[in-house]
This record gives C-alpha cells, sequence and structure tokens, in this order.
C-alpha cells in the first residue's frame, strides 16, 4: 500500500505516474491526478490538444533498455550523452521536439527544447543545455548538396558507431554508405528526439506539481523513524499545505495513517485545515475498512520476525547500490525483504508456508515468483531488478493483475469508499 503512494524516481515509474502508461504507450497530454481527482470529487473536464503519444518498448528502443531504471537526475546526462553521440554520428544537429518524434503539443503550448532538461547532477537544477545548431529532423541541407558534388573524395561521417576516423571515398562508395547508414540514423535520430520530449515533459510536470518537495514529504514519513516526530509532522503540513490537488493533500494524510496508525491523525489533521471532513472520511474509510489487513499483517510480521508486504516499519532492510542516496529515494519497497529472505532460506514457515509437495524443497530459491493481486508497480519491478542485478544467479519474475499508480490506487479506494462508506459509518 505504501510503495504505490510514493512519487517514483525512475524513468519507467515516473512516466506512469504523471502521464499513464497503457500498452507501452505514454500521452504527454495525459494527466492521472487530474483525471483521479475529477472521478473521486467530481468538477469539470479540460480537453488538452491531441499530441505527444511515445512508444516505450525494451524490444525496439535501445535508450529506454539501456535507462529503464534510471533516475530522474540521471536521464538529462543520458539523453544529452545520446544526443552528442548521434551529432558526431551523423552531422547534423537533433531537433528538441517534434520531426519523427511527434513533438509535443499539449495545453502549455510550448515545444520541448535542450535547454528544458534536468540538471544530471540533482533534481531540478538548472539543465546543461546540448550543444549544436539549428534544431532540425533531418540531415543538413547544405551538407546533403555537398554529398552531391561530382568528381569530389569526402569524409565519411561515422553515422552506425563505426571508426569515427575521417577516411576518404569515391562518389560510388560514399552512395553506398549513405545507403547503408542513413536508415539506422534517421532511426536513432527519432529515438532521442523522442526522449527529449519525454524528459522535457517530465520536468515540466515535475515542476508544476511541486513532486520534489511532495516526495521529500512522502519519504521522511515512510522511511523516517518509527514515531511521529515534530520533524515528520512538520514535512507532511507543509506537503499539504503547498500541495495544489486535493489528491495529493489526502495521500499525504493516508501516508501518514498508514505509517503511525489512525491515531496520529487529529494532531495532523489540527494543523492542515485544508483537508476537509470528507477527506478525512475517506482517509479513516481507507485505514479502517479497505485495508483492515495491514494491522493483522503487521502484527504477524513483529511475531515473526520479518517485515512482511503490509509491515510498514521504516526503511527496508535490503541494500541495493545505487548511483546516489538521496531524500527522495529512501524507501525500499517491502517486497524485496520477502525476496531477500527466500533467497537466504531464512522465510519464516508460519508466516510463509510451502505447498506439499513429492520434490524436496530447496532451502534457498535462485528462482522467485512474485504475484500481487491487484496490482504491482513499476517502481517495485525497477527494484526487483536491481536486486537481482546485485545477485548474481538469481532471478525474479513479478506478475500481477495490474500496474498500478497512485491515481489509480486512490481511484479503487473511493470506489469502495462510494459502495461501502455509508455502511461502515451508520
Amino acid at each position: 500500500m505504501v510503495t504505490p503512494l510514493l512519487v517514483p524516481w525512475t524513468y519507467e515509474a515516473l512516466v506512469h505516474e504523471v502521464f499513464g502508461l497503457h500498452n507501452g504507450r505514454a500521452d504527454l497530454c495525459g494527466d492521472p491526478w487530474a483525471d483521479a481527482e475529477r472521478a473521486i470529487w467530481g468538477g469539470s473536464s479540460t480537453q488538452a490538444s491531441a499530441g505527444g503519444t511515445h512508444v516505450l518498448s525494451e524490444s525496439s528502443d535501445a535508450f529506454f533498455r539501456a535507462h529503464v531504471d534510471a533516475t530522474y537526475g540521471d536521464l538529462g546526462e543520458a539523453v544529452s550523452r545520446a544526443a552528442r553521440g548521434l551529432r558526431e554520428a551523423g552531422g547534423a544537429s537533433v531537433s528538441a521536439a517534434g520531426g519523427s518524434a511527434g513533438g509535443e503539443s499539449c495545453a502549455d503550448g510550448k515545444s520541448a527544447s535542450s535547454r528544458d532538461l534536468p540538471n544530471a547532477e540533482g533534481f531540478g537544477s538548472a539543465a546543461p543545455s546540448l550543444e549544436g545548431g539549428k534544431a532540425h529532423d533531418g540531415l543538413d541541407t547544405n551538407e546533403d548538396a555537398q554529398w552531391a558534388a561530382p568528381g569530389k573524395s569526402h569524409a565519411v561521417p561515422n553515422m552506425a558507431g563505426r571508426d569515427a576516423t575521417p577516411r576518404t571515398a569515391t562518389l560510388d562508395q560514399t552512395h553506398r554508405m549513405l545507403a547503408e547508414d542513413l536508415p539506422a540514423y534517421r532511426r536513432g535520430l527519432a529515438e532521442v528526439e523522442r526522449h527529449v520530449a519525454l524528459v522535457t515533459a517530465l520536468r515540466r510536470r515535475v515542476d508544476a506539481r511541486g513532486l520534489l518537495a511532495l516526495s521529500e514529504a512522502e519519504q521522511a514519513i515512510a522511511a523516517g523513524p518509527a514515531a511521529p516526530g515534530a520533524g515528520v509532522l512538520e514535512a507532511a503540513v507543509r506537503a499539504i499545505s503547498g500541495a495544489s490537488l486535493r489528491i495529493a493533500r489526502v495521500r499525504i494524510a493516508l501516508l501518514y495513517g498508514l505509517r503511525f496508525g489512525a491515531g496520529a491523525l487529529p494532531a495532523l489533521y489540527a494543523r492542515a485545515p485544508s483537508l476537509s471532513p470528507g477527506d478525512r472520511d475517506f482517509v479513516a474509510f481507507a485505514l479502517g475498512h479497505a485495508l483492515p489487513d495491514v494491522a493483522l499483517a503487521a502484527a504477524r510480521a513483529r511475531l515473526s520476525g520479518l517485515p512482511g508486504l503490509y509491515a510498514y516499519a521504516g526503511r527496508g532492510t535490503v541494500r541495493l547500490p545505487r548511483a546516489r542516496d538521496s531524500v527522495y529515494t529512501a524507501h525500499v519497497p517491502p517486497l524485496l525483504d520477502v525476496v531477500d529472505a527466500a533467497v537466504r532460506g531464512r522465510l519464516p514457515p508460519a508466516s510463509f508456508p510451502a505447498v506439499p509437495s513429492a520434490e524436496p524443497i530447496p532451502e534457498r530459491a535462485q528462482e522467485v515468483v512474485v504475484l500481487f493481486v491487484n496490482g504491482s508497480t513499476h517502481a517495485e519491478a525497477a527494484a526487483l531488478r536491481g536486486y537481482c542485478a546485485a545477485h548474481p544467479g538469481v532471478s525474479a519474475v513479478l506478475l500481477g493483475t495490474s500496474v498500478l499508480n497512485s491515481s489509480a490506487l486512490l481511484c479503487e479506494l473511493a470506489s469502495l469508499h462510494r459502495r461501502f462508506g455509508a455502511q461502515s459509518s451508520g
């Protein structure tokens, strides 16, 4: 329950959180938070202009395959590096948005540009610009004309990762190399433009929604001290006061109740008047009726000595290698504690009984299959991939009935609240 309510900062998970990712397609005009707020509490619908749909596929997109779990702070550097490599390979400038990438044409009316990229050294800082002259979606027309000049030998650009050392070629050789390399170059150009547009749109949405400040408060609650100290309470109050959407305020209150119990909520409500009685009733229903197994699972985990999936005892025990630890990525999905215990042969039989089998059950699991009923998240998938990468020989498969983000989870809770909320209060 906690992990879907946190802002994720890996590439795939962040795209799903802020734009929605359906069958591998991300619509830069999509807004799951606003859609969920209208679905839960009503309100007028604003129709965004069409366009900006991008396909993200690890099988056909080399950049996405290499950076699917890259953090938000690393994406700007990765996109800049890919664009520089493409310019060096083809001798052409890269269009920041548009052309074969489709561009961004949402309500803000702005096109992506290289100066909008997030800084690789930290969240929200000024971005390093992509070098280059004019932006377009193909080879420079003047350079094309030079290639056609008869009777000349030409320096052939490195367009497909070949030796970058200039070499001379006859006109026929040049034409043959262009025919071989130009399709690959244009595919690479479209790929880079797609990710420049996505990363630029991500930064705009992150800045517009104040997701960095919101995430800092969420992490302080989910991975901070076990008791609700003054610092955590102050962070939660600031996040609620600064949230532009009602759904953001409710998720902070819900996280606070999940972490510290319903008894800690009155202190939060006393300092957060922007939480309406309807918001408080929604949180109370979610904690007391929609999620009754939280307290039971937490008690069971305390008895077994192993944090379970719903035992929110703060930061997970499993540590993964990261490029940088930060206040935005302190929480480790509790799923990893269970997987790590299975790999080490330390799963308590009382909490995780084995299915009777004629074959001997190995003490230490090397192949783990995890099934989430009601859905898992891209953040949990990224954490599981990181765990397997850090433990050679261990493989894991993550299954789920759906892929959740925070808005999808809150919509499900709201549906239960509409159906059973009146009964529980009566």
